[in-house]
């Protein structure tokens, strides 16, 4: 078996006393063949961060075996989903629901890197109405995360340096709108919109021209996230 999986093997039944496959599976909102793949294959750096927001297990460990199983208080925050809703609304005023932005950008245009596990920036305190209505629910939502907008491709509609809301619960196509992908190892933020026999990826800044995704391209296309709010920044010189 595969190091990585061993160690979440040994960390679930520690820490949440899961015992199998199945429950895992079931925890972390994924099929049990996923996680039996794992196995062989090691788990994804996705999965590594999943079982550190799920479970409260050590990204560093699980990747490396170093350092502590579970983790310290002073890690807490240095997963990339929003931390677990009751812990959240424990924590703060009961009127407002708190989403933290880590520091991650996402391109526009091709090729950004980030750290593995990106260090915490800052929270967000939404108050829980205008949360509700924003994500249809009053409470925080894992997969819900904020992320910084690199290039200028997507104005006027994601500007450059503007903070976005994106569900990285969403893996798929699922109907028209903005995603985050990578086709052929290059990560790309455009507008997707399905028309027959290919989708076609749109730039809203007009200078960039569309390309078209065919039914043989999206076998190697993976979506990491659907955009869902931005914020814009707007810096004024004074």
């Amino acid at each position: 078996m595969e190091n990585t999986t061993a160690r979440l093997y040994q960390a679930a039944k520690k820490l949440k006393g899961l015992t199998n496959p199945s429950q895992i599976a079931r925890a972390f909102n994924t099929s049990p063949q996923t996680v039996k793949n794992w196995e062989s294959r090691g788990m994804s750096k996705e999965g590594i961060l999943k079982a550190q927001q799920i479970i409260g297990v050590s990204a560093l460990w699980l990747e490396t075996g170093e350092g502590n199983m579970q983790l310290l208080s002073d890690t807490t925050k240095l997963n990339l989903a929003s931390l677990d809703s009751e812990n959240k609304e424990e924590s703060n005023n009961e009127d407002f629901i708190t989403i933290d932005q880590f520091d991650i950008e996402v391109s526009c245009g091709p090729g950004i890197n980030n750290a593995s596990y990106p260090d915490f920036i800052r929270s967000i305190n939404i108050p829980k109405n205008e949360f509700l209505e924003w994500f249809g629910r009053n409470k925080a939502m894992p997969g819900i995360q904020l992320v910084t907008i690199k290039g200028d491709s997507m104005e006027p509609t994601l500007p450059n340096k503007a903070i976005a809301f994106v569900d990285s619960n969403i893996k798929e196509f699922q109907g028209d709108g903005i995603y985050a992908f990578v086709l052929d190892g290059e990560a790309y933020i455009k507008r997707l919109q399905r028309i027959p026999g290919k989708i076609i990826a749109i730039s809203d800044n007009p200078v960039y021209q569309p390309f078209y995704i065919t039914a043989e391209m999206e076998e190697r296309m993976h979506i990491a996230a659907k955009f869902i709010r931005v914020l814009p920044f707007n810096m004024r010189e004074l």
